[in-house]
């Protein structure tokens, strides 16, 4: 019965932890999606939000489940005889493609360089393997239905389906126009643009002299620095060619609207109305490879077949890049627990959250160890630990992420199911450690660059790294100073209990930690306003600040004390402040930089630089520096918005997708004077606060997440 339960116990755990596609199934091949999955929401609002006919947009960390809700997603729209989603792992296409074999002509030769001719090549294999699977796609998913397999609207069978599919994908393997001539035209325009930026360097001096006073001999070495740069940007070895530039090329080259519009014919003679493509691991890629992808393929499908095509996405935080596509008429769902169930109040939120866990955890439970075995099982419950008490430290070690609770069960498994003992408190802390330092303290210390970075991170590993120990050495200050403290808000602490997990700042110094935050270093806990500063005429007032806490892992580690008591007055007290220490950071954080070609280099190669007399390994010049990293921190200026805009706005934060006259009814108001407010070419409509969706043969209106980060974020419930 042990070994049942430990093996059957393993199979929940990897269910929860598996990195690839989240698609189960059971010894029959039967898809078990259905069984196991469980909604950030209880009336499973993310999924059935998914299933309306829109793109939509996932955000999350990595394991928060974003793979598992398109699974979901699927499984359901495989229910319809008029729907169908395509799947796209657009990271492992990518990396196959990586490996494709390159073969080039003289011609382009000629006026590519070698670099230019890499990344043309990787990217139009790249293309071209996503054009290839969407074939695949299309022939392994159309034809699922009993009833369009034998028989279409149009009397389209299978075979002709399949043979028309064929014709269609193979014109991409001879496709009507060269690329060789755009690649001409983009490479003459680029060089005519150069050659009058070029030009423009005579006038430097003059135009340089009423702006500044300079001597005639710092004029010519600006020129000089700018005439070096303009060679490094025409030189054979760098590229000349952007993402965009690719895109173009690549459109004309694969005729991508053509190409749209004959699949969506194709499509429509088996009677399907709307087509799903669900793009996975979107943001595994490089910024420019995401780039190209983008502007190549996911802006025409988007923006040309008349809602035809919708797309579902994930994305990390920070890099949700989609260039070309109007993101006011996408849904957009953050999965971290934070923005997921802020709207239900400050105080909400931890609630909300562990009670995800508590729902996950069940129910796989009850699925994958049957009536045989129950949560108590698992879990040594006692007086003074409920089984509710083991959902909560399981939400504060791994900020909700699916993945992460997986990985912590698969430790904890090792010290406890495995040799016939029950899952302890203790053991849960130990394994939160273990986790820490086995997956992800190593992303700072053991290789030399970060694997996920947000999108526009200027800091490198090294200063990330410092920023994490200034951190870490202020919490356990912080630990000290409460337990030594007799203020009456500390008085049932000391220096070996007392709670130092929690570190606030202002919300627009959120963007230099993100990448941390993207890394489980922290998690966003909540955001309200602190306790002022002072007293009488230098009296400073509370500020919104955003909460967060250290890695559980990490504090268990270094001997920081988890506060299990969510006190909202305890984590904005003055001792949780570091926003001088994250300034300061900024501040001190240094890399070389050439002055002549503008390169930059990190820090922790000074010493070796210095040694080849600061030589710059790009364009080989003596002219490295070391430079303060330019980052500037710029509190969000107040937005002005009138009271009755901003009461439209507030009924639709509390009741979102409302009708004009509904909104008109909530605020007591004619539903004129609201539809002259919600036009779509007035204040709210252009400001992206509000938009427009047509459901049911109703125009409802929905307040944006601009919106909500702009003026509600902020404000305490």
């Amino acid at each position: 019965m042990q070994n049942n339960l430990a093996d059957n116990f393993l199979k929940l755990v990897d269910s929860l932890r598996r990195h690839q596609r989240a698609e189960e199934f059971n010894e029959d091949n039967e898809n078990i999606i259905e069984h196991i999955y469980t909604d950030p929401f209880e009336g499973e609002f993310v999924l059935k939000s998914m299933l309306l006919p829109q793109s939509t947009i996932l955000i999350g960390r990595k394991g928060t489940g974003k793979s598992t809700i398109i699974g979901r997603f699927q499984h359901e729209i495989r229910k319809s005889t008029d729907k169908v989603s395509l799947y796209l792992d657009v990271k492992t296409i990518y990396e196959q493609a990586t490996g494709g074999a390159i073969s080039t002509t003289p011609e382009i030769d000629n006026i590519m360089s070698p670099r230019e001719l890499q990344r043309y090549f990787l990217y139009k294999h790249f293309i071209k393997s996503l054009i290839s699977e969407i074939e695949k796609e299309i022939s392994r998913n159309v034809f699922t239905n009993r009833f369009i397999k034998f028989f279409s609207s149009k009397g389209l069978t299978e075979e002709e389906f399949k043979k028309e599919i064929l014709d269609l994908f193979s014109e991409i393997e001879n496709p009507k126009y060269q690329d060789i001539t755009a690649i001409k035209e983009i490479k003459t325009n680029s060089e005519n643009s150069n050659k009058s930026y070029k030009d423009s360097t005579s006038n430097f001096g003059s135009s340089l002299e009423p702006k500044v006073k300079a001597s005639i001999e710092d004029v010519n070495v600006e020129v000089g620095k700018v005439e070096a740069s303009y060679k490094r940007k025409t030189g054979s070895e760098e590229s000349n060619l952007n993402s965009e530039n690719y895109s173009t090329v690549f459109i004309r080259y694969f005729n991508i609207y053509e190409f749209i519009n004959r699949i969506k014919v194709l499509l429509e003679k088996v009677g399907i109305k709307i087509v799903y493509l669900c793009l996975d691991d979107a943001s595994e890629l490089e910024k420019d490879a995401l780039d190209i992808f983008v502007r190549t393929l996911v802006v025409p499908f988007n923006n040309t077949s008349s809602g035809f095509f919708k797309f579902k996405i994930s994305f990390y935080p920070g890099r949700d890049h989609l260039p070309g596509i109007d993101r006011t008429k996408i849904e957009t769902i953050n999965l971290d627990y934070y923005y997921l169930y802020q709207a239900t109040g400050v105080d909400k939120v931890e609630e909300n959250a562990i009670n995800y866990t508590k729902r996950l955890l069940e129910r796989r439970i009850n699925y994958f160890l049957g009536s045989a075995h129950n949560i108590d099982d698992v879990f040594e419950i006692r007086s003074n630990f409920s089984i509710n008490d083991y959902y909560r430290i399981i939400f504060q070690v791994t900020a909700n992420v699916t993945r992460l609770i997986g990985k912590l069960l698969w430790y904890a498994a090792k010290r406890s199911i495995f040799s016939g003992n029950k899952i302890t408190k203790r053991v849960l802390q130990e394994s939160s450690k273990e986790h820490f330092e086995q997956e992800i303290e190593t992303i700072l210390t053991k290789s030399e660059y970060i694997q996920y970075k947000n999108y526009n991170e200027r800091f490198e590993r090294e200063h990330l790294k410092i920023l994490l120990d200034k951190i870490v050495q202020k919490a356990k200050d912080a630990k000290k100073q409460i337990g030594v403290s007799t203020a009456e808000i500390f008085k049932e602490y000391n220096t070996n209990n007392a709670p130092s997990n929690y570190l606030y700042f202002p919300p627009y110094m959120e963007d230099a930690l993100a990448t941390l935050e993207l890394n489980f270093f922290i998690s966003k806990f909540t955001q309200q306003r602190d306790r002022g500063l002072g007293t009488g005429p230098s009296y400073v007032p509370p500020k919104d600040v955003s909460v967060y806490t250290l890695n559980y892992g990490l504090c268990q580690k270094e001997n920081i004390i988890v506060d299990e008591k969510s006190d909202r007055k305890f984590r904005i007290e003055r001792v949780f402040d570091y926003s001088d220490l994250i300034s300061e950071w900024i501040k001190s954080s240094k890399i070389i930089k050439c002055t002549i070609c503008n390169t930059t280099h990190s820090i922790n190669k000074l010493e070796a630089i210095k040694q080849f007399d600061m030589l710059c390994s790009v364009c080989h010049n003596n002219s490295c520096r070391v430079e303060s990293i330019e980052y500037e921190l710029q509190e969000r200026a107040p937005v002005k918005i009138k009271e009755k805009d901003f009461q439209v706005l507030n009924t639709l934060k509390i009741e979102n997708g409302l009708s004009s006259p509904k909104i008109a009814q909530e605020l007591d108001v004619s539903y004129q004077s609201i539809n002259q407010r919600i036009r779509i070419d007035r204040f709210l409509s252009q400001s992206n606060y509000i938009e427009k969706r047509e459901i049911d043969g109703v125009n409802k209106y929905f307040i944006t997440d601009n919106a909500l980060s702009i003026f509600f974020d902020n404000i305490i419930e």
